[in-house]
């Protein structure tokens, strides 16, 4: 390696390589003890690349927001093209000499990244005591956050270890083994029709969908592009995008149900990790929607993505003939466009 020191000769397993991700698996032990570091190596690079960006000698203009908080406008630059900033992240503020002169100490504070305008960043801050008078001169630290790889951890190890998670069919079926096929009782729904007040009628391909995922403890849609992916009882729809949940609250709020929308960053699809995540909240009936033919999981670790990370579960239930109900008109080109791709890249 052209860029390698002599204290990565003594690094210990620096050139071990993780067991890759598999078809099948025995139990969740066997599952979390190969997804587990996958997730450990995506962490920690997540972490280094995020804490190495630093900027030093930052001009910050000050502004008030809406809600009456300060927020601070600076220019970064972003010199790894890897490292992406999306608006929630943290950041840190930091000055030295400046605010020395000025408060006879040195000061931080932190935000969250509130917009992004091309390289310009506005950020609010968590504190309204910050030196507006001061504009040179700032540290800005890029925060990182474990919350997500724990999660994904946390997710794993009750997978393995909590009966009550999840049903024992999804259990099985999750790990890849062959299982008798399950059905719901519908309760008449094929005969009263499926029309939400609010929404327009289903076409064909929708209608077979709804109707099949209403039957199936386990169920996959697969949706190609513009195809339209997007009671009592509390129902937890999930999407790996802000653009997404956008979508899937108006149109579920037109029906007249009550919505609770949460948001987090804009990301790709899932890894499979992060899909099990909501499920393991219990689950009895999962629909999964996405399209394995489209873009995937990123996986910035190189080894990690090479083990199998950036791998869907949507896409393994696939390799496993798990047969997704598939959407076949789309909504979003002309036809003669859609004929290219669809010929091309869908069965």
């Amino acid at each position: 390696h052209p860029q390698a020191t002599l204290e990565d000769l003594d690094r210990p397993g620096v050139d071990d390589e993780p067991n890759s991700v598999q078809e099948h698996y025995d139990d969740g032990y066997q599952y979390q003890n190969i997804f587990g570091p996958l997730v450990k190596m995506e962490s920690d690079h997540d972490k280094k690349m995020k804490e190495s960006q630093t900027q030093d000698n930052v001009f910050v203009r000050w502004d008030i927001g809406l809600n009456k908080k300060k927020n601070a406008i600076f220019t970064s630059n972003r010199p790894d093209a890897d490292f992406r900033l999306v608006p929630g992240d943290e950041i840190r503020l930091r000055l030295g000499g400046g605010s020395a002169m000025v408060y006879g100490k040195d000061w931080e504070g932190t935000g969250h990244v509130l917009r992004l305008d091309e390289s310009e960043v506005t950020l609010e801050m968590r504190n309204s005591h910050v030196p507006v008078e001061i504009t040179d001169g700032y540290c800005v630290d890029f925060v990182w956050k474990a919350t997500s790889f724990d999660r994904m951890q946390s997710a794993m190890k009750t997978f393995a270890v909590d009966d009550t998670s999840l049903t024992g069919y999804l259990y099985h079926k999750l790990l890849g083994h062959e299982v008798e096929m399950q059905t719901f009782r519908t309760k008449g729904h094929a005969a009263t029709g499926l029309s939400v007040p609010g929404l327009p009628e289903l076409n064909p391909s929708q209608l077979l969908a709804v109707k099949g995922v209403l039957q199936q403890p386990l169920s996959l849609i697969q949706g190609p592009p513009g195809t339209g992916k997007q009671n009592n009882g509390q129902v937890l729809v999930t999407a790996p995008s802000n653009i997404a949940v956008d979508h899937l609250t108006e149109k579920i709020a037109s029906t007249g149900l009550k919505v609770v929308r949460l948001a987090a960053k804009s990301r790709e699809a899932a890894t499979e990790p992060e899909c099990l995540i909501p499920i393991v909240q219990g689950a009895k009936h999962v629909v999964m929607v996405g399209d394995h033919m489209q873009l995937g999981p990123v996986v910035m670790n190189k080894k990690a993505a090479k083990a199998g990370l950036n791998q869907s579960l949507f896409d393994r239930l696939i390799r496993l003939q798990h047969r997704p109900f598939r959407l076949r008109v789309q909504y979003r080109m002309h036809p003669c466009l859609s004929e290219f791709p669809s010929n091309m890249f869908y069965e």
